[in-house]
């Protein structure tokens, strides 16, 4: 990619508006990543399902073990994974 560089100062939304149809892929991705959600719906959520997995009963619970759960749990549906 040979294109000038995007200054720290510019407006990252005037340059993607400009040049969407020079990179149409990694326009796609940008638009989704500088998107903000509309609301704290999802994160409440998540907040929700990690309680009810780190509860008093599974205090001694591996970081790495409820990341992996939560994440499954979050997931799985979404594979139409039947558990």
């Amino acid at each position: 990619m040979k294109d000038t560089r995007i200054e720290q100062t510019s407006d990252p939304f005037k340059y993607w508006r400009e040049n969407a149809a020079v990179h149409p892929d990694i326009y796609a991705i940008a638009k989704e990543c500088m998107s903000c959600p509309s609301g704290s719906v999802e994160s409440e959520r998540l907040f929700s399902v990690a309680g009810d997995i780190f509860n008093v009963k599974r205090t001694m619970l591996a970081g790495i073990n409820f990341e992996d759960i939560v994440f499954l749990s979050k997931n799985l549906p979404f594979l139409s994974f039947d558990y």
